[in-house]
């Protein structure tokens, strides 16, 4: 049954088997939960191996290409989460597990037949209850300390949750640190209430559920709670993302911005206190990486579902293709999603003059909205119809007028929606705080763009303007606090003649914390960080020239610098901010030839984690000696592609070239490099001419790099004849492997077993 702690189960045989290395060579877990539909379970498991499947149309193509990129790796561990029903392993793409690949699948299920039909019937497990002991002993470690008074009440409360793990837990949360006999007994009351009212077991684990909400402090975490339950099943909520909503929605006001992220920090930390939300890793889009994140236990989630059933109407990846009719959207609505589904067309007017959320993200298939759909939304505070790279909208090409009328709105996202040309006046939404327009086909600004004084957030990135911004429009916006201008191009954002005036405008706004956007020339570029203002930024991506990777940043907890060069071949002289880059990427600079050289500056990025260089066609070397390697120490990635003339990774000076005639090889060392990769490099010869120290180096990837003919000898710390522990996968073709040329020291069967052929 739900809440009996299945999935907790196959988290802990997951750690196990991670534990013990040589078991699988790769885990795969996926939920799958109720309307899971196989083009996106297709998508998630091609992730987990790095293949993008998302713009692959054809059901039988995706299974293909899956089987393909799975059959490759061989001993993979499958844990499918969740199953409502069965499906052949081989419509997914999954290999059939058999002796001779290795591979196993691990089903989490409520359903026995859905064991029984996917042929598992001789290893069935099924979940018990605790018993007493095991659940008093559970309900001890989630309440803490007892006084002797309180002991024996809270031992009933314990056996009223019939043990269930899930219900123990939230119980147990929601009388931590409570020595009160009186609210104990109360407590034991109220679940003895409920245990007379209700017979079927799936409403003892509801009640059960609501005893923990019914207890919290104040109303505004029980709105907060509830409408965590607007997000689709199992889904896995950015943190920021979500705080950010409860600000916009209106559930948290403070006299600032800072104040606001502060509360909703509160609020988060108390719900995950309360075992209400779980603390997850999110991947996230934005950043390529791990981030903060909660998810709401599906059972909670429906707790929460029947709490708000007059108020919410949510069908929230649910594979709906239309709306439901204006009938269904009563006046006392106040929240709507209707996010993650397959509809195409808004074709209502439904009257809900309460509504103040209304969530339509992820629906990729719309091509219109009805004139009048939003005319009975006057209250509408969040309109989110945003999509993302992995599902962008190709169909949606204008928006109804009306908006424009919507004076309450706080939060408009319209991310992705690559076909949408033009935005109504916004001229009238004086209380916008939230504009995306990122990733649409607008060629002009919304009119009214001057009025938006409360406006935190304007992403345009990537937008092709016809026109310049017009000058003034930035400083007038004084309440920024995130600013994305990626990908605009340079003459868009400045005025021809107006010199460092888009500089000084960045420089006026006073609230800026996020930054991403291009410099027409150092010169301007160095006015801006020469500031003390550009120290107030919390995460930057700053470019010089016009930037061909545009990617975009939000906030975090810790600042994240980064410096981005395009299509210019100058440099600029240390200063204290290079100290704390933590990447670098360098793109299409054509009169580079080295990029660390004769630099006498030690402590200079020492912070530096990733530095990705791309198109420097004259490049020979990324580090012109060794000795550079001493100020690299921190760094994780490098990343080479398509440098004509690049010849070698880590150059040798006279002297070191000397010494490695008459000597034993010499040593470099990068103690936290994790990842190699080169690509479209013709004349790259060597990437190292002796061992390289690495005991954190997991993937090694060559490809079109035909020159490459030997590698370092990477070594651990020990420096013996074996490779760092940490090493995984090297990624290379056959005809590449096959050729290489191997020092008697250092044999080819060293690298052997970690070798994957991309061909």
């Amino acid at each position: 049954m739900g809440g009996i702690g299945k999935t907790k189960m196959a988290m802990a045989i997951n750690n196990r088997i991670l534990e013990k290395s040589n078991q699988f060579d790769k885990i795969i877990w996926v939920t799958l939960s109720k309307a899971r539909d196989i083009p996106g379970l297709q998508i998630d498991i091609a992730k987990k191996v790095d293949l993008d499947l998302s713009n692959e149309q054809d059901e039988i193509e995706r299974m293909g290409k899956l089987h393909e990129a799975l059959k490759r790796r061989k001993r993979i561990l499958f844990i499918l989460d969740d199953m409502w029903q069965e499906f052949p392993l081989g419509k997914i793409g999954i290999p059939e597990p058999t002796t001779d690949n290795g591979c196993k699948v691990l089903i989490t299920t409520r359903k026995k037949e859905v064991c029984n039909k996917m042929g598992c019937r001789a290893a069935n497990v099924k979940v018990e209850t605790l018993t007493e002991e095991e659940a008093w002993e559970l309900f001890l470690d989630k309440v803490d300390e007892l006084t002797p008074e309180v002991m024996p009440t809270a031992k009933l409360v314990a056996k009223e949750c019939s043990g269930l793990p899930l219900a123990i837990i939230t119980v147990a949360a929601a009388m931590r640190g409570n020595g009160d006999l009186g609210d104990w007994t109360v407590a034991l009351n109220d679940l003895r209430n409920f245990s007379n009212q209700i017979i079927d077991s799936e409403d003892i684990v509801f009640e059960r559920l609501k005893f923990s909400y019914d207890r919290l402090p104040n109303e505004k975490l029980k709105k907060s709670f509830l409408c965590c339950a607007l997000y689709p099943e199992d889904y896995e909520i950015l943190a920021r993302e979500l705080v950010d909503f409860w600000i916009m929605d209106g559930m948290v006001e403070g006299r600032s911005r800072q104040d606001e992220l502060l509360e909703g920090q509160f609020i988060l930390k108390k719900l995950k206190d309360n075992c209400l939300l779980e603390s997850v890793d999110v991947w996230d889009l934005t950043y390529a990486d791990m981030s903060d994140g909660v998810k709401m236990h599906d059972l909670i989630r429906d707790m929460a579902l029947r709490i708000t059933s007059k108020n919410f109407m949510v069908k929230a990846g649910s594979l709906l293709q239309v709306l439901p009719s204006e009938v269904a959207w009563e006046e006392v609505l106040e929240r709507a999603s209707f996010m993650n589904n397959m509809i195409s067309k808004v074709s209502i007017s439904p009257r809900c003059p309460k509504l103040s959320t209304l969530f339509l993200g992820g629906n990729h298939f719309i091509s219109g909205i009805t004139h009048d759909f939003f005319i009975h939304m006057q209250c509408l505070r969040v309109l989110d119809l945003r999509c993302d790279w992995v599902k962008a909208n190709h169909h949606l090409e204008s928006l109804p007028d009306y908006i424009s009328e919507l004076v309450n709105l706080h939060d408009l996202r319209l991310s992705w929606c690559m076909k949408l040309k033009k935005v109504p006046s916004l001229a009238k939404l004086v209380r916008l705080r939230r504009l995306e327009l990122n990733n649409t086909a607008i060629e002009e600004l919304p009119e009214g763009m001057e009025m938006l004084g409360k406006l935190n957030c304007l992403n345009l990135h990537l937008v092709s303007l016809r026109e310049t911004i017009p000058l003034g429009l930035i400083s007038k916006l004084s309440a920024l606090q995130e600013l994305y201008l990626g990908g605009i191009k340079v003459d868009k954002l400045y005025d021809v003649g107006s010199g460092e005036s888009f500089a000084n405008e960045l420089l006026s706004l006073k609230e800026l914390e996020n930054l991403n956007t291009s410099f027409h020339c150092l010169s301007d570029y160095a006015s801006y960080v020469g500031s003390s203002k550009f120290n107030g930024l919390k995460c930057f991506y700053l470019a010089v020239g016009e930037d061909y990777n545009y990617r975009e940043y939000h906030l975090e907890d810790e600042k994240e610098e980064e410096l981005s060069l395009s299509g210019t071949g100058t440099g600029t002289s240390s200063t204290c901010w290079i100290q704390c880059l933590e990447r670098i990427d360098i793109e299409r600079c054509p009169k580079l030839y080295t990029f660390f050289k004769g630099i006498p500056i030690p402590p200079s990025f020492f912070c530096l984690k990733e530095l990705r260089i791309y198109g420097c066609h004259n490049l020979k070397n990324v580090l012109s000696s060794s000795r550079f390697s001493q100020l690299l120490q921190n760094l994780e990635v490098i990343w080479v592609n398509e440098c004509d003339e690049l010849e070698e990774l880590i150059g040798e000076e006279e002297e070191e070239e000397n010494r490695r005639n008459v000597e034993t090889p010499i040593v470099v060392q990068f103690p936290r490099i994790k990842k190699l990769v080169f690509r479209n490099l013709p004349k790259l010869k060597s990437i190292w001419r002796g061992v390289m120290i690495c005991d954190s180096l997991e993937i090694v990837e060559v490809d079109n790099c035909s020159e490459l003919k030997k590698l370092p000898q990477f070594k651990g710390e020990d420096q013996s004849i074996q490779p760092p522990a940490s090493l995984k996968e090297i990624y290379g073709t056959r005809k590449w492997w096959d050729s290489l040329e191997w020092d008697p020291a250092y044999p080819q069967n060293i690298l052997q077993p970690f070798f994957i052929g991309m061909d």
